[in-house]
């Protein structure tokens, strides 16, 4: 898996793989929600409707980058729950000799299919 940052750029790591990719949802699902709660605030509210009511053109533009949050949360919460699916798998498949590599991915990829294939 490739990871990118919020920019599109390659995000190198000592040892990529699933556990990473794992880490990497989680965090951007912490992140979107933290940055979701804060559009949702009272503060951010009441600044936008001041800002409808002088219809300002900044309007459309914060409510289409709001929008994509949303989609994004939503997207890193639903990328998240699938790989948790095979997160105790992937955790066994780091730590298996390699004539046990064999017997790890076969759960993984059984899941992958059934994922691919609901």
């Amino acid at each position: 898996a490739v990871l990118k940052d919020d920019e599109g750029y390659v995000v190198l790591q000592p040892r990529p793989g699933l556990i990473r990719e794992i880490s990497f949802w989680h965090d951007r699902a912490q992140d979107l929600f933290g940055v979701s709660r804060q559009l949702a605030s009272r503060g951010v509210r009441a600044t936008v409707e001041v800002l409808e009511a002088a219809r300002s053109s900044y309007v459309t533009s914060f409510g289409t980058l709001s929008a994509e949050i949303g989609e994004r949360t939503r997207e890193s919460h639903s990328n998240l729950g699938a790989l948790g699916l095979i997160e105790e798998d992937c955790a066994k498949m780091n730590k298996a000799a390699p004539d046990e590599i064999l017997e790890c991915i076969l759960p993984i990829v059984r899941c992958g299919h059934n994922i691919l294939y609901m």
